[in-house]
């Protein structure tokens, strides 16, 4: 079992018609906050001999735009999460990211298990 310092997530959406926030820039609020605060706490984990100060959760990461830069922008995003040490989850329909991670061992893909239609609850 892993132990954490922050547990940060980006799910759900924050638009706001009033604040003139879209669910695009809404979401990239959250990533901004979610790599500034992971970037503070591993450097602050380091300082103490700590590693894998922060987990990440997202959910459909770069939604609310082109899916060609939003595949771009959840890519770079992925990056520099990993370059903070911060251990990420995400939920994704884009295949690229899939692809991603087939293409590339810093990654992987796991999926839900479905039988008969029905999910089982299980992750493969």
């Amino acid at each position: 079992m892993d132990f954490f310092r922050t547990v940060l997530a980006d799910i759900g959406d924050m638009q706001s018609v009033g604040g003139d926030l879209s669910t695009f820039s809404g979401h990239l609020l959250v990533c901004k906050a979610v790599l500034a605060q992971t970037s503070t706490t591993q450097a602050s984990a380091a300082a103490g001999g700590d590693t894998g100060a922060s987990l990440v959760l997202m959910d459909e990461i770069g939604s609310g735009t082109d899916p060609a830069q939003g595949v771009a922008l959840a890519q770079a995003l992925l990056e520099a999460l990993l370059a903070t040490g911060a251990r990420t989850a995400l939920t994704t329909h884009y295949l690229q990211l899939k692809d991603l991670a087939a293409a590339d061992s810093r990654f992987e893909v796991a999926g839900m298990e479905f039988v008969e239609g029905k999910p089982t609850y299980r992750l493969k």
